[in-house]
């Protein structure tokens, strides 16, 4: 699974009211190579545009890669402590290249609870056929 594909399949669902939904906070990707980072996008989020119901995004707001990775370097925060900083406004080109890298995405980590959920064909983390 690709970035674009995880924005869309851990989209907050409909039984979620409107105020939650703008600040929904996605699980962090989990790909094949077992690196993960979070990828978020919603009206408080660093990306563009700001909307947590956009059909696309240029740029997404990564944080807290599980290792340091050359490709997202240039928008840290936080140049010195990269493990612990976001990435705010990353071109989603770039993410795409990252997760492409790493495997692609195949599974998340649910921030509730720190526990590793991977991916089927047709399920996220809202149960299969939901989103």
């Amino acid at each position: 699974m690709n970035a674009t594909e995880f924005i869309k399949v851990t989209a907050p669902d409909d039984n979620i009211d409107i105020i939650r939904k703008t600040a929904y906070t996605r699980p962090r990707a989990l790909c094949a190579d077992q690196f993960s980072v979070s990828i978020q996008a919603n009206n408080y989020a660093y990306c563009t545009p700001r909307r947590w119901d956009a059909d696309s995004y240029s740029d997404v707001e990564l944080g807290f890669p599980s290792q340091e990775d050359a490709a997202i370097t240039p928008y840290a925060e936080d140049d010195e402590d990269l493990l612990n900083t976001e990435y705010p406004f990353t071109p989603m080109d770039v993410v795409e290249h990252l997760i492409e890298k790493h495997g692609g995405i195949v599974g998340y980590v649910d921030i509730m609870t720190n526990q590793v959920v991977l991916f089927t064909d047709t399920c996220g983390p809202n149960g299969c056929g939901s989103n």
